[in-house]
C-alpha cells in the first residue's frame, strides 16, 4: 500500500479533514488526490465522500470529504499495513 494511501487512510481514521493541499509534499496533483480518495470508496476502504464530476471528459471537479469515515476494511488494511511497519 503506498505511502500516500496510508496517510489519508490514518489522517481519516483520526478524524482530520483531509485536502489535496495536504499532498502536494508527495508531489500530487489534486486531481491524483481526487482520484485516489474516489478509489478508495469504489474499493470499500472508506465511506461517505461525495465525489462530484462534470464536463465530457468526466473529470473530478470537487471532493467533499466532510464525512469521510474509515469502513471495517478500511480500518483492517490500516492496521495490517501500519503491522508490517513495525514488525520490519
Amino acid at each position: 500500500m503506498s505511502e500516500v494511501v496510508l496517510t489519508i487512510l490514518n489522517e481519516i481514521a483520526k478524524g482530520n479533514l483531509v485536502k489535496a493541499s495536504d499532498y502536494s509534499s508527495f508531489g500530487l496533483a489534486p486531481e491524483d488526490y481526487w482520484e485516489t480518495v474516489e478509489t478508495l470508496q469504489k474499493n470499500g476502504l472508506i465511506k461517505g465522500v461525495e465525489v462530484v464530476r462534470r464536463g465530457r471528459e468526466n473529470q473530478i471537479i470537487h471532493t467533499d470529504m466532510e464525512k469521510a469515515r474509515l469502513t471495517l476494511r478500511g480500518l483492517e488494511c490500516l492496521n495490517l499495513a501500519k503491522n508490517k511497519l513495525t514488525n520490519t
